[in-house]
C-alpha cells in the first residue's frame, strides 16, 4: 500500500508540474530571448530560410560563377588550366580536358556549369 501512495504521490506531483510548465513553455514560443535587449534583437539581421531544390542549385550555380569571374584577372570570361590552378580551382585543373569540349585551352563558367550538371545525379 506504502509503495502505491508514494508513486500516486509522483504522478500526481509531476502532473501539477507538468501544469504549470506547459502554459510557460507555450508562451516562452512567443518571447525573444530576456538576455537580448529588445533593440538588439530587432537590429539583429533575419536568417533567410535554407535553400533547397532548385533554389539552393541555383544559388551553388551563384556562387561557382562569383569565384569564377574573380579569378579571371583578364576580364575575358574564360580561364586556363594555369589560371584555375593558381586560383585555387583544383576540380577545374583536373577536368579540365573534359571541360573544355571545344578544345580552345580555355574555359568559360557555361562550360563549368554545364559539366558539373551533366553529372548531377538523377532525381
Amino acid at each position: 500500500m506504502r509503495a502505491r501512495a508514494a508513486m500516486r504521490a509522483i504522478v500526481l506531483a509531476l502532473a501539477r508540474v507538468l501544469a504549470l510548465a506547459t502554459p510557460a513553455l507555450a508562451l516562452a514560443q512567443h518571447y525573444q530571448d530576456p538576455a537580448v535587449p529588445p533593440a538588439a534583437a530587432r537590429a539583429a539581421p533575419r536568417v533567410a530560410p535554407a535553400a533547397s531544390g532548385a533554389a539552393l542549385q541555383a544559388e551553388v550555380e551563384r556562387l561557382i560563377a562569383a569565384d569564377f569571374m574573380a579569378a579571371d584577372r583578364t576580364g575575358s570570361g574564360r580561364l586556363t588550366r594555369a589560371q584555375a590552378r593558381a586560383a585555387g580551382f583544383g576540380y577545374l585543373a583536373n577536368h579540365f580536358d573534359a571541360i573544355d569540349r571545344d578544345r580552345r585551352g580555355t574555359v568559360g563558367v557555361d562550360d563549368l556549369l554545364r559539366y558539373l550538371r551533366a553529372r548531377r545525379p538523377p532525381r
